[in-house]
């Protein structure tokens, strides 16, 4: 594979590209997964990326103690289920994940989350 299809493949944003093997010329892209609001409902199944205030609250951010019971969750991926939807809060049941091992860490939580707050990376 040449150095400019490689350079273009990088810069691909519609699909999740698949490892690159630089002794075949057949390279098979896979349809990304777009999850859209009309997916989130309850009973439905995520790996989730949590944006860092979530995980380590600032001083007058109080999700967690309002929400919560004060609870914070450990990782910023999570394997989760949708527990309940109400307006732009989802409560969510999951179990972190290492992303870059792609294994769990054992670290269940259950809780509410914002919507915005929420990348929902594809569907399991």
């Amino acid at each position: 594979m040449t150095d400019i299809v490689k350079d273009r493949l990088s810069k691909v944003k519609v699909a999740e590209l698949p490892p690159v093997d630089d002794k075949t010329t057949t390279f098979i892209v896979p349809k990304k997964c777009i999850i859209t609001d009309d997916d989130i409902v309850v009973g439905s199944c995520f790996l989730i990326e949590l944006e860092d205030y979530i995980i380590h609250p600032y001083e007058q951010f109080d999700l967690h103690i309002n929400w919560n019971n004060g609870i914070v969750p450990k990782d910023k991926y999570m394997n989760c289920e949708i527990v309940r939807v109400m307006n732009k809060m989802i409560k969510i049941n999951g179990v972190g994940i290492d992303i870059a091992t792609k294994s769990d860490t054992g670290n269940a939580w259950e809780g509410w989350v914002p919507r915005k707050s929420i990348k929902f990376i594809k569907r399991i």
